[in-house]
C-alpha cells in the first residue's frame, strides 16, 4: 500500500504509462541478458535516480522499498554461493557427516553476479510500480491490446488484496485487544479464527460487488474513462539509447 501512495505522488504519474512500460521491460531484458556485475549496478543507479530526481519520491521511501526482495535475494543466493563435495579451493568449509560444506572463489563470483541481475530486474519493476499507479499501467496494457478480460480480473484482485490485509488488520487488531494472542495455543485458535473470518467477509464482499455491478450495466466489461497523459516522444529514442549503450559496453567488456 505504501508503494500505491507514493505512485500517486510521483512526479512522473502524469507521464504516459507506455513510454514507462517500454523502458522498463526494455532495460528489465537487456540488465537479464547482459548477466554483467557493472551492467546490474549501472541499472540500479539509473533506476533510483530517475524515481529520486524525475519522480520526486523520498530516497528513504525508496531505499526501503528494497528491504523485503534484499532478504529474499540474500537467503537465494547462499544456496548458489555454498557447495557440496571436497575441493580442496574452498575458502571456507566445514566437515557434515563426512561431507564438506564450503564456499570458493567462483561460487561467491557467480553468487555476486546472480544477486545484482536480479536486484537490477527488481529495480527497473520497482521504478515502473514507484512512479506509475496500478490503474495507468492497466490503461497502457489495454492500448497494447491484452485481453479485455485479463485486463479487468487484474483490477479486481489488485483491489480485493488491499481489502484483504484491510480486513485482516482490524481483526487482528480486535484480536490483539482482547488478549488473544496472550499465549501459544491462544495465539494458533485465533490465527485461525483470523483465517476464516477474513475469506468469510472477503467472499461477501466480493458478492456485493459483483451485484453493485450488475446494478450499474455491468455485462462482462469494466467501463472507465480513460486519461490523459503527458506525452515525451524523446523517451523511446533515450531508452533505446541507455539500452544499446549497455550492450555495447557488455560486449566491450567481453572482448
Amino acid at each position: 500500500m505504501r508503494m500505491d501512495r507514493l505512485a500517486f505522488t510521483s512526479k512522473l504519474k502524469g507521464e504516459d504509462p507506455l513510454e514507462k512500460l517500454f523502458y522498463t521491460v526494455l532495460t528489465l531484458f537487456v540488465c537479464i541478458w547482459a548477466d554483467n556485475l557493472l551492467i546490474s549496478c549501472m541499472v540500479i543507479i539509473v533506476n533510483i535516480f530517475l524515481s529520486y530526481f524525475k519522480g520526486g519520491l523520498p530516497l528513504s521511501s525508496i531505499l526501503k522499498t528494497f528491504k523485503a526482495p534484499l532478504t529474499f535475494l540474500f537467503l537465494g543466493v547462499i544456496t548458489v554461493a555454498f557447495e557440496f563435495g571436497n575441493s580442496p579451493d574452498y575458502l571456507w568449509k566445514m566437515e557434515i557427516f563426512g561431507i564438506y560444506v564450503g564456499f570458493h572463489n567462483a561460487s561467491l563470483l557467480k553468487a555476486t553476479h546472480l544477486f545484482f541481475k536480479a536486484l537490477g530486474a527488481v529495480s527497473c519493476l520497482f521504478f515502473l510500480s514507484l512512479n506509475t499507479p496500478f490503474k495507468d499501467i492497466l490503461s497502457a496494457l489495454e492500448r497494447l491490446k491484452l485481453p479485455r478480460l485479463f485486463l479487468d480480473l487484474s483490477e479486481l484482485i489488485y483491489r480485493f488484496i488491499f481489502t484483504l490485509l484491510g480486513t485482516a488488520d482490524k481483526i487482528y487488531l480486535a484480536q490483539a485487544s482482547r488478549q488473544g494472542y496472550g499465549s501459544f495455543v491462544q495465539s494458533y485458535k485465533s490465527m485461525g479464527l483470523l483465517i476464516a473470518s477474513v475469506f468469510t467477509k472477503a467472499y461477501k464482499r466480493s458478492d456485493d460487488v459483483y451485484e453493485a455491478l450488475l446494478s450499474r450495466g455491468y455485462e462482462g466489461d469494466l467501463k472507465v474513462l480513460q486519461e490523459e497523459y503527458r506525452s515525451n516522444k524523446m523517451v523511446y529514442p533515450l531508452a533505446i539509447l541507455f539500452n544499446l549503450f549497455l550492450i555495447v559496453l557488455k560486449m566491450l567488456m567481453e572482448a
